[in-house]
């Protein structure tokens, strides 16, 4: 095993024994809301993954309350992220990952009769180790870097707009050539009460294959002990465990599923360049626990299904990988 690989197998490792997910860190203490996927993630780690916050990514957002003892400051959260793939039978396709990122809080401009306004700013490190029993051309390692600027502007307590962007590296270390992308998006949140949010936008993903892709659904809390979030391409529900919550200290189960990808520049068959291009379904459960420290466990397992690798340029026909299962952990504070 390489130098590479044995680092990476350890970061995975540490990750799982320090803590099972990531955190909200904009949400007041003492004050506890189920925190949504796409809040989970950064936006540079959305960005790079060519994903966007499509669903309810406002609802923590648009609660930064003014005496938070994090608002007006720059530092916001420092997350790290494991998953395990297995490659299981002969056409399978494993995958193991390692993600590290850092969200900053900036002032943005002020406007007339706008309520205000912010950015985001996210950067963010990945490494993917990939065990494939085809027996084709394909690197065993797989990278990323990039940084995320995302743009909220809080029109009214109803409105919302928010647009980002980011420039991303991605590659197998190798390949320099078509590595360079920079998936955006943009989008609006209309919250009639504080129970509703619908959400409608569109992202530019950078991939040949899935150049634009609509975002949209709503988000229903009925009370404080369910979340409903039915939007594409990921929906959620969750329930709070009350018989083991306290004010300090939540429980939550949760369902999920809906539709990912990832992409990568690699070096092909004959060491050709080209570019790969990765699909899955998923179907999770998952289990959450929050401290008002802000420091949140999050662990979820899964089924993956209809899962494919595409290359834009032809140099390895289209693969059809094995359904797998998949665990994914998180922490961050």
């Amino acid at each position: 095993m390489s130098v590479t690989k044995r680092t990476c197998a350890a970061l995975c490792l540490i990750f799982s024994l320090l803590g099972l997910a990531e955190a909200d860190e904009l949400r007041p203490v003492g004050m506890y809301t189920w925190e949504n996927d796409a809040w989970q993630r950064t936006p540079s780690e959305l960005a790079w993954r060519g994903e966007v916050p499509w669903y309810d990514y406002d609802a923590e957002i648009s609660k930064i309350p003014k005496k938070h003892d994090r608002d007006g400051q720059i530092f916001q959260k420092l997350a790290f992220g494991a998953t395990w793939i297995p490659a299981g039978g002969d056409h399978g396709l494993g995958m193991t990952r390692a993600t590290a990122d850092l969200t900053l809080a900036l002032p943005g401009p002020n406007f007339p009769n706008i309520k205000r306004s912010f950015f985001l700013l996210s950067p963010t490190f990945g490494y993917t180790a990939v065990d494939w029993q085809r027996q084709t051309a394909f690197p065993d390692s797989l990278f990323h870097a990039g940084v995320g600027v995302t743009w909220i502007t809080e029109i009214s307590d109803r409105w919302m707009l928010m647009a980002g962007g980011t420039p991303v590296w991605s590659s197998d270390g190798r390949e320099t050539r078509n590595c360079v992308r920079c998936p955006a998006y943009a989008g609006v949140v209309w919250s009639p009460d504080p129970r509703w949010k619908f959400t409608l936008g569109v992202s530019y993903m950078a991939q040949s294959n899935l150049p634009v892709l609509p975002f949209g659904g709503v988000s229903w809390t009925p009370n404080d002990d369910w979340r409903i979030e039915i939007m594409a391409p990921r929906s959620r529900i969750g329930r709070r465990l009350t018989g083991i919550s306290t004010e300090n200290l939540q429980h939550w189960l949760y369902v999920a599923g809906g539709y990912d990808w990832d992409s990568w520049a690699v070096r092909s068959t004959g060491g050709a360049a080209d570019f790969a291009m990765y699909h899955e379904y998923s179907v999770l459960l998952g289990y959450e626990c929050v401290k008002t420290s802000r420091v949140t466990w999050n662990i979820e397992v899964g089924y993956l299904f209809w899962r494919k690798m595409e290359f834009d340029r032809g140099t390895q026909g289209t693969f059809r990988p094995e359904d797998a299962v998949i665990l994914r952990t998180k922490m961050s504070f």
